[in-house]
């Protein structure tokens, strides 16, 4: 009997993926709220469970290790609330009220760059794109710092669901080790039990990983900034910070506030700009191999593969989730190729990060 040739089972297993991606997108639409918060609390579990471990090493029950740990985060949580929130807004207002200022004096420094470009033919208008900016910047501001406080009262008047998102995060913390046990049997099977395992150090070590360099970074950057003394330090440095929640976001987000501080201050922009590398290539070499350890990345392409697919089947959620999960799956794939289990392969993007 013949067997069937790869390009036809490639045929038929493509549009099959295909059409289960497209289920979990509808799936997805249709149970929201419900799985961003659970996806939410999952998240939260992550980060929380290690400093859990740690205190069961050193003789407490789990439960009261879950209580302490649950307490301090939440007055770490609203602490930082109540003072960086504020803060922020005051900027963002400082920076609305500056604007027309720092808008005038870019068009002086663009309008030789504009000069050079019409010298050398190029078929670049700095000025409309600068008119466009102008247009739209001040209104984008103020509804920004507007909506940071809307974003926190309606996260406040959302009791019912931040109140299901940390009951599910402590119950998570108590009895997730059971729950994931049973999803993975049920998933896996026994036999593959080792690969379930696998899944679930990958995803804890990948977000505690993931937000313990953006709390880094943003930190560094801020005090960074703070001491070339570049206005709007804080407001800045969390912009690269939230930025390194996201794969290569470090890189973006540093050359959009080097590209903005130029556009004001040259000698400042290339402060900013040598101050931005050095601190990058410390963590990188250093930070980032402590915590992550020397792992076998995925490629760029795949990266953003998995973030374009993660965010038409799930948004910001699906993101979220990407680069861990398409990490696990080429590990899996690997390990099955070769006859083994995948090993713990964390943070797949940035040892590509570091190339």
């Amino acid at each position: 009997m013949l067997s069937p040739s790869p390009w036809l089972r490639f045929g038929l297993i493509l549009p099959i993926a295909a059409l289960n991606l497209w289920l979990i997108g509808k799936g997805v639409q249709f149970f929201q709220p419900l799985v961003t918060i659970f996806i939410l609390a999952a998240l939260l579990a992550f980060l929380l469970n290690h400093p859990v471990d740690w205190l069961q090493t050193r003789g407490w029950k789990r439960s009261y290790a879950v209580l302490l740990t649950c307490t301090l985060a939440l007055t770490l949580l609203l602490g930082l609330s109540l003072t960086l929130i504020p803060l922020v807004v005051a900027e963002l207002q400082d920076l609305t009220a500056a604007l027309p200022v720092l808008i005038a004096s870019s068009n002086e420094r663009l309008a030789g760059v504009q000069r050079w470009l019409i010298y050398r033919d190029l078929p670049i208008n700095l000025n409309q794109w600068l008119d466009q900016l102008t247009a739209t910047l001040p209104d984008t501001l103020n509804r920004l710092s507007d909506q940071l406080w809307q974003i926190v009262l309606e996260t406040l008047d959302s009791v019912a669901e931040v109140l299901l998102t940390l009951v599910l995060t402590f119950y998570l913390l108590l009895d997730g080790e059971k729950i994931w046990g049973g999803l993975t049997q049920q998933a896996f099977g026994g036999r593959l039990k080792p690969l379930g395992r696998s899944l679930q150090q990958n995803l804890q070590s990948y977000f505690l990983g993931q937000f313990t360099l953006a709390a880094l970074m943003g930190t560094v950057m801020i005090l960074v900034l703070l001491l070339l003394g570049i206005p709007f330090a804080l407001l800045l440095g969390l912009g690269i910070g939230l930025f390194t929640l996201l794969p290569f976001g470090d890189v973006f987000g540093m050359t959009l506030v080097t590209l903005a501080i130029a556009v004001q201050n040259p000698e400042q922009g290339l402060k900013v700009a040598i101050a931005a590398v050095i601190v990058d290539q410390i963590i990188d070499q250093l930070v980032v191999p402590r915590l992550l350890g020397s792992l076998v990345g995925l490629r760029p392409v795949w990266v953003l593969a998995a973030l374009l697919v993660g965010a038409k089947i799930a948004g910001l959620t699906g993101i979220i989730l990407a680069v861990p999960l398409a990490g696990f799956c080429r590990s899996a794939l690997d390990g099955f190729v070769e006859g083994s289990t995948p090993p713990n392969l964390t943070r797949q993007y940035h040892e590509t990060e570091r190339i």
